[in-house]
């Protein structure tokens, strides 16, 4: 969607139409309260838009029936889109003059190195076992916390809920053929060395039934990771530029919750005791302080000593976060001759 951003207003070229929106930083509720902070021109090409001053008198080109122009846009999810433009714009001045709360936590692109002397120790691959379907099993009779976290994917993000997750140890295994695996149609396991990898999709018509019934402590934590469930976000075309912030977890307070300690103690032991970080693809986060209370964030700051957050550069949107026993180390080989 063409755009430019002023001091005051945001201005969208829409349908062979200018939209001239009054900036606000909480966007709007809905179209009526759209409506009424915006004008709309007519005969305004695209060329015009970065030349365009709102100061200016620009009466003789107003749509007499422009309002009607935002009250039809509902399918176009216009009124989504123009939110989120504003959010953006107000997020990048927040960015720009940090205050002290979470901006001030964040170090940018950062990275500790260690140098590393001596001989590089061969690696051997790990054996990948080829993966074995599973049978379906009987359906558990209640919806667990940790169940309830992983069919999350299969009740809101539909065909793309593909899950694949490790199991660290026995104990963790157990937990998943017991709480999780259960709920899908399709499952498959294989290894990779001592790990064991578990693959899922196809969420079960009772389990659907079960998920809406029951509430857990799980729920503030995937309602706040899925702020939407419009995954077309996660994919764009191209390679997207990325800027990495470390988060200092000592500044956030733990989200402490004993529905969710299982999945706390799954996370420990299956990824960070095994020095590999747990990743989170999140939808609708954006880099802003409102973060310091997402209870998302804070539950996983409680759980390991540094997380970092991917950023897509230019619009603050988060789309990975990053779980680490430590900060994130890159070691460099130093050669001696």
């Amino acid at each position: 969607m063409l755009h430019r951003h002023t001091d005051t207003h945001l201005l969208v070229y829409y349908q062979d139409s200018l939209l001239m929106v009054k900036n606000q930083s909480v966007g709007y509720d809905s179209y009526d309260a759209l409506g009424q902070h915006t004008e709309v021109f007519a005969g305004i090409t695209p060329e015009k838009l970065p030349s365009f001053d709102p100061a200016d008198d620009h009466s003789g080109q107003q749509d007499p029936d422009g309002h009607y122009v935002i009250a039809y846009g509902y399918q176009d999810r216009l009124l989504e889109q123009i939110n989120s433009l504003l959010q953006q714009v107000h997020t990048a001045a927040a960015l720009t003059h940090p205050r002290d709360h979470l901006v001030n936590t964040l170090v940018k692109n950062y990275t500790r190195i260690t140098y590393v002397t001596g001989l590089s120790p061969a690696v051997a691959k790990a054996d990948t076992e080829e993966a074995v379907p599973l049978p379906i099993g009987e359906l558990p009779s209640e919806m667990t916390a940790l169940g309830q976290y992983f069919t999350a994917h299969g009740m809101w993000l539909g065909a793309l809920s593909r899950l694949q997750i490790q199991a660290g140890s026995p104990r963790a295994q157990q937990l998943l053929e017991a709480e999780v695996l259960p709920h899908f149609e399709n499952k498959k396991q294989s290894a990779i060395g001592n790990m064991q990898i578990f693959y899922m999709y196809r969420l079960r018509a009772k389990s659907r039934e079960l998920f809406e019934q029951t509430r857990t402590g799980a729920l503030a934590i995937i309602q706040d990771l899925y702020r939407h469930h419009d995954t077309e976000q996660w994919f764009h075309p191209g390679v997207q530029n990325t800027e990495e912030y470390l988060i200092h977890t000592e500044h956030l307070e733990s989200y402490i919750d004993p529905d969710l300690e299982q999945l706390r103690e799954w996370i420990k032991d299956s990824y960070l005791a095994h020095g590999q970080p747990y990743l989170v693809m999140p939808l609708g986060w954006v880099l802003d302080e409102a973060l310091m209370h997402s209870v998302a964030l804070r539950f996983l700051a409680g759980t390991a000593g540094a997380i970092r957050l991917h950023v897509e550069t230019g619009t603050g949107r988060v789309i990975l976060i990053e779980v680490c026993t430590d900060e994130p180390v890159h070691k460099v080989q130093l050669s001696i001759k």
